[in-house]
């Protein structure tokens, strides 16, 4: 999208303008606003774990070179490629070149703020390809031939009626009219994409140099079919996204979801760590990985620096006032909001995107909810003292501030203006103390009234009032001196294996925690006294579900002895597949989530295909913390699994009208079989 002055002007008036717009964009602020005050409110250590987060971010960058090429040679060892790309163009040819290798024709692609920065589906497209957005609002949008409205939203400007309207349009058939219909009339569409696409691309949360990962979250299990199904799976992901441990990674999943959408935790978060193995029933037979700079080097060298410690969660979007009125369009590029008054200048240059810098009310809500302590008050304020050095600024608006810097360092001159002007505006407010037209301030009085000051200044209302006795500025400027800063020495070695970054402790004994917070993320439970008793329990389920006999079971468990008439296999799920069971690796109490692993016997697609899940844990594999889990799976032989996933609850989405429906892509449902070898007779219950 053209990104100019009178481009951005016109766009944010017309969206002030749209009703409909306007209240979307209520309903998903105070959404996401309150949900992630809850979470915040019921750990206050997370305070303690932004500061901890901003230091990794800082120590990363100050070795980014070192951690690229660990991460590389990790990729390498797994089987993987990995591509430098310098800025945009390069990326796109890097990926169209590997399509073309490939042999592709179809591609499906999760959700990706970096390939939305390159224009990588214009490319795709322009070379032939047919491609599919699998992210629902991605998916949405591409349908209306939009560009995401939110970095973790996409859709969040579009009400459930006019998604009914633009699926009616492109699939056919009866228009559908509730949110249920609709989410299932896309998995119905998307389904069989999966399995006819010949390339998936993802992009990367997080890279983690010490095995050679890229990690996505998502909630929908659309990021998981797209880089599972595919022949091949391309990541695309900026340099800045690489940490050195899988301890660095939890750091910053802790921070992750409870920014963005005030979850605990995603309900899938996957580590993918080069192509299929040998002992692999499913997966990719190809990786790559497209790192991208575009300008991320020379803003690790500048003023902007702390830009990139951006996790890419939409909290001060979330939080802005500016864009909860006008939304992500009117900012004209990928990266809306107060992160993208930031990025898109730098990238974009500073005369392109000239309004975004000055469309801030610098109240530094942004910078109070950011993950990563961003000061992006400031960065705004540094953009647009560059615009005005640079003479990109309006003369106009260059003479105001010689003049206010005449006035300001003169303190006899100011207070001699400010009361003034205090009179001024009272007189024009008069009895009413409202300015409904004040010249000079047409875009503030145009759409709302000006409260008039009293006729006095702050200072003359203070000394009324005895409050500027005894006032001491050392004392001000002492105190602010006496903040606590960063500490930047939680882990010497930014390459070490085992950084002691703060966890969330608690003192609940760790299976009661578990089953707990599994049940809050809409998960479902029941305990068995030995192994023996899985088919008979499945056999339950599968009467109550109104399921065929058939199912995908893990090898470990196809030994049982199951009822006869069912139909049992071990291959990886298929489209027909309405229920597999599968063995878990490990549970972690903190967030009550089940980790899974590629192992033989174990594909991945039974944890996304299926629409009903049902999972075995043994109990004494409940652990307190993902370290924990990072710990045993160390342990194991054979190193990092190619796929992990942490399943927290059942498939989901809240992409239209940010109301939670199950069954996105993944599983509608999930079902623990947890075996508890202790447990006295017809103690069953969860």
């Amino acid at each position: 999208m053209e990104n100019t002055r009178s481009a951005f002007r016109a766009r944010a008036v017309q969206a002030l303008g749209d009703a409909t717009l306007r209240q979307a964009l209520d309903q998903a602020r105070e959404g996401f606003v309150a949900k992630r005050a809850a979470r915040f409110a019921e750990l206050p250590e997370l305070e303690g774990l932004r500061d901890a987060a901003a230091a990794l971010k800082d120590r990363v960058l100050d070795r980014l070179d070192e951690h690229l090429e660990r991460y590389e040679a990790a990729v390498v060892a797994a089987g993987g490629q990995v591509h430098r790309a310098r800025d945009a163009a390069e990326a796109r040819a890097i990926v169209l070149a590997i399509c073309k290798a490939a042999g592709a024709r179809r591609i499906t692609k999760g959700k990706s703020m970096v390939s939305e920065e390159i224009g990588l589906n214009d490319a795709l497209v322009a070379a032939g390809l047919d491609l599919v957005e699998t992210d629902l609002g991605e998916y949405i949008i591409q349908l209306a031939g939009e560009t995401p409205s939110h970095i973790i939203a996409p859709a969040v400007h579009k009400t459930r009626e006019q998604v009914a309207d633009l699926f009616a349009r492109s699939h056919g058939g009866p228009r559908k009219s509730t949110i249920a219909e609709l989410v299932g009339e896309a998995r119905h569409v998307l389904r069989e994409r999966y399995f006819q696409a010949d390339v998936g691309i993802t992009g990367a949360n997080i890279l983690i140099a010490e095995t050679g990962s890229s990690l996505i979250v998502t909630n929908e299990g659309n990021g998981d079919l797209t880089q599972t199904l595919a022949p091949v799976h391309i990541v695309t992901a900026g340099i800045e996204r690489v940490v050195p441990t899988l301890e660095d990674a939890t750091l910053v999943l802790r921070l992750l979801a409870r920014s963005a959408t005030g979850q605990e935790t995603t309900a899938y978060t996957t580590f993918s760590t080069g192509p299929r193995r040998p002992e692999d029933l499913d997966g990719p037979t190809a990786y790559h990985v497209v790192l991208l700079d575009n300008g991320r080097s020379r803003m690790r060298d500048g003023p902007y620096r702390a830009m990139l410690r951006c996790i890419r969660c939409g909290a001060c979007l979330n939080h802005c006032p500016v864009y909860g009125a006008i939304g992500g369009h009117a900012y004209g590029w990928v990266y809306p909001g107060p992160m993208g008054s930031v990025l898109t200048p730098l990238i974009k240059g500073l005369d392109t995107a000239y309004d975004l810098p000055n469309a801030c009310t610098l109240n530094g809500r942004c910078a109070a909810v950011c993950p990563v302590k961003i000061p992006l008050p400031e960065l705004l304020r540094h953009l647009r003292h560059q615009q005005h050095l640079a003479a990109i600024s309006p003369p106009r608006q260059r003479a105001a501030l010689v003049l206010w810097r005449a006035a300001a360092t003169r303190p006899w001159l100011y207070h001699a203006l400010e009361r003034l002007g205090a009179r001024l505006l009272a007189w024009l407010g008069g009895r009413a103390g409202r300015i409904r037209h004040l010249p000079g301030a047409r875009g503030w009085t145009a759409e709302r009234d000006l409260p008039a000051p009293t006729g006095h200044t702050f200072l003359e209302l203070a000394r009324r009032q005895g409050l500027t006795h005894g006032h001491d500025r050392r004392a001000v400027s002492d105190e602010h001196a006496t903040m606590p800063a960063v500490d930047r020495a939680v882990c010497a070695d930014a390459g070490c294996s085992n950084a002691p970054h703060p966890r969330l402790w608690f003192d609940e004994d760790p299976s009661v925690r578990f089953i707990a917070h599994f049940k809050g993320h809409a998960g479902t439970l029941e305990r068995l006294s030995s192994r023996a008793e899985i088919p008979a329990a499945v056999e339950r389920l599968r009467v109550a579900w109104g399921l065929p006999a058939r199912a995908a079971v893990g090898a470990d468990l196809g030994a049982l002895s199951w009822p006869a008439g069912w139909d049992i296999h071990h291959g990886p799920a298929g489209i027909s597949e309405t229920l597999a069971v599968t063995p878990a690796f490990a549970g972690i109490a903190e967030t009550g989530t089940l980790m899974l692993i590629a192992a033989p016997g174990s594909p991945t697609t039974h944890n996304f295909v299926p629409d009903n899940q049902i999972l075995v844990l043994e109990m004494d594999r409940i652990l307190r913390h993902p370290e924990d889990a990072w710990a045993m799976l160390r342990r194991r032989e054979g190193g990092m699994p190619r796929a992990v996933n942490l399943v927290s609850g059942p498939s989901r989405t809240a992409d239209i009208e940010q109301t939670i429906q199950l069954g996105a892509h993944g599983p509608g449902r999930l079902h623990l079989l947890l075996i508890d070898r202790s447990m006295a007779d017809g103690d069953r219950s969860g």
